[in-house]
């Protein structure tokens, strides 16, 4: 797994895209829009939801030691988190 950024060096800017590929079939480009959790979390309060649940992503315990994994994790510094939204 990797990331492409539209400008090298740079940390893309939020709603700005970037391309992400997997070793599965890297000829495969997806790309992946930036939302900070900060903007999504005022997104959700705005929308009216009143309850946020937020978590950093991790790795499956099983594949966390995986080579392809820790790259990922380690060299991308990636900011994936979930985020869990009500309306009670």
């Amino acid at each position: 797994m990797y990331t492409e950024r539209r400008v090298p060096g740079t940390d893309p800017k939020p709603f700005e895209s970037f391309n992400f590929y997997i070793d599965k079939n890297p000829e495969a480009r997806y790309e992946i829009f930036n939302i900070p959790a900060d903007v999504m979390f005022k997104a959700a309060k705005e929308a009216g939801f009143n309850r946020i649940e937020y978590t950093l992503a991790y790795p499956n315990p099983e594949y966390k030691d995986n080579e392809i994994v820790r790259k990922y994790i380690d060299k991308c510094k990636a900011t994936d988190y979930v985020m869990k939204l009500w309306c009670d």
